[in-house]
């Protein structure tokens, strides 16, 4: 597990150095605002899902 870990650890290291590296801009927005706008867009589509009754435990009277 720790070597899993240790794996995981320096991929994301080399993963923020090659992002911090890169100072191009895509569609006028800078590759750090773009990857933040995309991970948030994400967040909210993941938790703005409304629930559907029949397909839950959630029950409406």
């Amino acid at each position: 597990m720790a070597m899993l870990q240790s794996k995981k650890e320096k991929f994301n290291a080399q993963k923020d150095h090659a992002i911090s590296a890169l100072n191009t801009e895509v569609l006028k927005y800078l590759i750090k605002e773009v990857l933040a706008r995309f991970n948030v867009t994400i967040i909210q589509r993941k938790h703005l899902v409304p629930s559907i009754p029949w397909c839950s435990d959630e029950v409406f009277f």
